[in-house]
């Protein structure tokens, strides 16, 4: 009879659900829609004896990883990372590629989310490791910084473990192609390792089948156009449904963005420091489509300033470098949680 007095004579079928605590009861309406519950609550919050009425509302765990130096990347912060991780975390049937110096393949932070990998390197010269192309896709060249576990550590660490660092996508899995040494690499061995990943047949190279990528990170770049080589290739990558993203450069804002990041389709990063103003040494043109997290480039190495991920030198360490190869995997790895 109560709920039928608040109800002021209006059929909202109110219903008693339990009595809840400190006076408070739980009670359900009979509406469709959102508007419809806000209707009938207006109506009984001027019933007399109601002092107050509110709406039930559905809330979730808010994700936050354990990792060690979590607090430290200032970059997600920057990104709302937090926020991406309230929705999702990524998904382990997920592959994202990368063609870089190759990796550290027993780093702890990356041993979980190793899936497989290929040494594209045709050169000797290039190479490091003595020879061409094998199966073997480890990082072995100090004096190539070991870029790629780097790169690597910030799209896709093992995460909420307390230990090291968090990656972006939580699940994900990683495929490495391995196509630059300390002298750079070959423009043919990089395309081809992209091209592997999203599917294409690579004389020599094990299909890639079921570890097709969904996005490729190439933190990598010269200061040359586009060819028609690269277009081509890039182009089908990107038609087959594959997201490419590429660094623009360090060069300085003046200097024009060169290829990959230069071919139609690939995404562009330019890097920020953590004012969120563009870095110095960023490339910065009319071809740039993004501007991400890369460390403010003075060089002091500290995390603070800098970008905070995974050194390859050792199973156990992590270090802080900028760069627009920094700034990249950012937006590999947020371009993962969207897929």
């Amino acid at each position: 009879a109560a709920l039928a007095d608040l109800a002021g004579g209006k059929d909202l079928g109110l219903k008693l659900e339990r009595r809840s605590v400190f006076g408070w009861v739980l009670a359900s309406v009979n509406a469709s829609d959102e508007k419809g519950t806000n209707d009938a609550l207006g109506i009984i919050r001027e019933a007399k004896g109601v002092v107050a009425v509110d709406s039930v509302v559905r809330q979730q765990a808010l994700r936050l990883p354990d990792d060690e130096f979590v607090d430290e990347l200032w970059g997600f912060q920057a990104i709302g990372a937090d926020l991406a991780w309230d929705r999702t975390i990524g998904l382990p049937t997920q592959r994202i590629g990368m063609v870089d110096t190759g990796i550290n393949r027993g780093h702890i932070d990356l041993i979980a989310k190793d899936a497989r990998g290929f040494d594209f390197i045709s050169f000797t010269d290039l190479s490091s490791d003595g020879d061409g192309r094998d199966a073997d896709y480890s990082d072995v060249d100090p004096d190539a910084g070991f870029h790629g576990s780097h790169v690597a550590g910030t799209m896709l660490a093992s995460a909420d473990d307390g230990i090291g660092v968090p990656g972006l996508n939580w699940n994900a899995q990683l495929v490495t192609g391995r196509a630059l040494g300390a002298l750079g690499g070959d423009s043919v061995d990089i395309v081809e390792a992209a091209a592997w990943m999203a599917g294409a047949d690579v004389p020599g190279v094990p299909a890639i089948g079921a570890d097709r990528v969904s996005v490729i990170n190439l933190s990598l770049g010269s200061d040359n156009p586009c060819s028609p080589f690269q277009e081509d290739i890039y182009g089908q990558i990107i038609s087959s449904g594959v997201a490419v993203v590429a660094a623009a450069g360090n060069a300085g804002n003046n200097v024009p963005t060169g290829a990959p990041a230069n071919c139609p389709g690939v995404i562009a990063v330019g890097a920020a420091g953590p004012t969120l103003e563009l870095a110095s040494y960023s490339n910065f043109d009319d071809r740039i489509d993004v501007v991400a997290p890369g460390g403010d480039g003075f060089g002091d190495d500290s995390s603070a300033a800098s970008i905070l991920s995974v050194d390859g030198s050792d199973d156990f360490s992590y270090k802080a470098i900028d760069g627009t190869s920094m700034a990249t995997p950012h937006v590999a790895g947020v371009a993962a949680l969207l897929w």
